[in-house]
């Protein structure tokens, strides 16, 4: 299962990225199977949020992807 988050601040370490663990605590809470989580924590780029969602579609083989972040009223929150 991938985690894919999206942030300018916290993947460049002015503050610390807690919605990465929050959705592995919530997704442990619902699904009682093991899961192998492959998180990536990136900033707002348009061809690196394409180039890592494919990543862990096509290399990592996730069936599913959860993403977060990357919104907001500024020009470079483009998910």
């Amino acid at each position: 299962m991938g985690i894919l988050t999206l942030s300018d601040r916290a993947s460049s370490g002015i503050y610390e990225d807690k919605a990465t663990a929050e959705i592995e605590r919530v997704l442990n809470s619902y699904i009682k199977n093991d899961i192998i989580y492959h998180k990536e924590l990136i900033p707002d780029d348009y061809d690196l949020i394409i180039k890592k969602l494919l990543y862990l579609a096509d290399e990592k083989k996730c069936d599913l992807i959860v993403t977060s972040g990357g919104t907001g009223p500024a020009l470079r929150d483009v998910t």
